[in-house]
């Protein structure tokens, strides 16, 4: 990801932290179909994932020469990450699911990254 060398730094972490979460949300969702056995909807979660991936190369492709990311911008990243790893835990058991405590990681994120006008 050198490419998001030129990039404000609070969205070029959030980008390659997406990147990572992309990456392994596939090996989670494929190891446990096919290497656990657990029935998961393996093609909607495939899904979901693909839309993340999709809108994370629109992401990085929209805010790879901005210098300084604007705050709304930036949350409207966050939220995307809050739909879509909902999205997915509701596809795999729902509150019941182990990872809901991830839900938590962008809103720790936009508090520390996003001022408090932007967040109201």
């Amino acid at each position: 990801m050198a490419f998001l060398m030129r990039t404000d730094p609070a969205i070029s972490r959030l980008l390659m932290l997406r990147s990572g979460a992309i990456a392994i949300q596939l090996l989670a969702v494929v190891a446990g179909y096919f290497l656990l056995e657990h029935q998961i909807p393996l093609l909607p979660l495939l899904v979901v994932i693909s839309l993340e991936a999709v809108f994370q190369i629109l992401s990085v492709i929209a805010y790879r020469n901005v210098s300084k990311a604007k705050e709304l911008g930036m949350l409207m990243q966050l939220t995307a990450d809050v739909l879509f790893l909902a999205v997915l835990l509701s596809l795999s058991g729902g509150a019941t699911n182990a990872f809901v405590s991830l839900l938590l990681l962008p809103i720790m994120i936009a508090a520390v990254s996003v001022s408090a006008r932007g967040l109201a």
